[in-house]
């Protein structure tokens, strides 16, 4: 589940320490990271930064994060792939319902 950047989330990211972030291929022109922290119970909140590099980076210098809340085993970077890859499909689908007019078929 998706979850907004609300205190307590920014509380546990702000919480995470430097040495646990671990980078991975995500996009041209930027460089990624994903960590995890605890959260609630029995919950991981599985965290993606993301920021650009070059002449774009002196424009946008901070990280920009992505959460997301599960209760799956494996390692983040991988739970963060596959939630992506999840994404991915949505917006095909969604792009198919909306653009393409598939919403009228039965």
């Amino acid at each position: 589940m998706n979850v907004n950047l609300n205190k307590a989330v920014v509380r546990a990211v702000e919480a995470i320490d430097e040495t646990e972030w671990t980078p991975i291929a995500y996009t041209l022109g930027g460089k990624a990271e994903v960590a995890e922290a605890p959260y609630g119970d029995n919950h991981r909140l599985v965290v993606c930064r993301t920021r650009l590099v070059g002449d774009q980076a002196e424009l946008f210098p901070s990280w920009r994060h992505h959460a997301f809340i599960c209760d799956l085993e494996g390692a983040a970077a991988a739970l963060d792939e596959d939630h992506r890859g999840h994404a991915v499909v949505e917006l095909a689908i969604r792009d198919l319902n909306e653009g393409a007019g598939l919403v009228h078929y039965p």
